[in-house]
């Protein structure tokens, strides 16, 4: 995922990110436009394939 430059008069960000294969690999790419104020911010989790392993 990365972010864009806002736009200063009404702080609209471009948020791209990627969709993943089971290897990890980008199968498609996907822009969003949103509203920073609209955004929250989310604690980091580990992908569910290592919370499987951790799990073993």
């Amino acid at each position: 995922m990365s972010v864009g430059e806002t736009d200063p008069y009404n702080d609209w960000i471009w948020l791209t990110g990627y969709v993943l294969d089971a290897k990890g690999l980008a199968t498609a790419k996907r822009d969003l436009y949103v509203l920073g104020a609209g955004l929250r911010v989310q604690r980091r989790v580990q992908p569910a394939r290592s919370r499987l392993r951790a799990m073993a």
